[in-house]
């Protein structure tokens, strides 16, 4: 396994801790290439994405976030870790304005 799929790796399992919380039932996806839905399984109606990378690329994974629920609607959200040893890497949720406008409207 390469250093950056196990630091990949272990930012997933590092989430499916904190996601377990919420969906009891949330197991880490298989990769599937091209027919990928996201990096768990379990979380009701949403497509998760976890990247762990020294420098963010916002734009390209929202953007592959979009392409993967065009056809089925799911909200999305990208779950980011950069550099640990650093405040700037601390983990953050990237999501679509809908999709944090319909979190908001719940919470009201």
């Amino acid at each position: 396994m390469s250093k950056q799929r196990a630091k990949g790796t272990r930012w997933e399992t590092e989430l499916l801790g904190e996601l377990a919380n919420i969906f009891p039932h949330v197991e880490r996806a298989p990769l599937k290439g091209v027919n990928d839905q996201g990096d768990f399984l379990n979380v009701n109606d949403w497509l998760l994405e976890a990247k762990s990378h020294k420098t963010p690329k916002f734009l390209a994974w929202a953007d592959t976030c979009r392409s993967k629920t065009d056809t089925n609607g799911k909200p999305w959200a990208v779950l980011w870790h950069g550099d640990r040893r650093t405040r700037q890497g601390q983990p953050l949720a990237l999501l679509d304005l809908d999709t944090f406008l319909e979190l908001l409207e719940a919470t009201r």
